[in-house]
């Protein structure tokens, strides 16, 4: 029994070192969608600012909906709780 928990332990000890080490990449890390990407700051041309300002669009989008599930969360009514 001890040899398994020491197989168990080194096991999530070397998961740890690969994640730490940018081994092991991680499922939590977000890759922005083509539609909220900015040009690059260096660009200054007319196309560059239109991808600009959709993607500004899209992000502000984004926040309003946030903004909504907040708002109605504040409605929410307390649930009556049965023992």
């Amino acid at each position: 029994m001890k040899w398994i928990t020491g197989i168990i332990v080194i096991a999530a000890v070397a998961a740890g070192v690969a994640w730490y080490a940018g081994w092991w990449p991680s499922s939590m890390q977000a890759s922005p969608s083509a539609a909220t990407q900015m040009s690059n700051p260096q660009d200054t041309t007319n196309g560059a600012i239109v991808q600009d300002t959709a993607a500004i669009d899209t992000q502000m989008q984004g926040l309003s909906q946030d903004q909504g599930s907040v708002d109605s969360s504040f409605n929410d009514q307390p649930v009556q709780q049965s023992y």
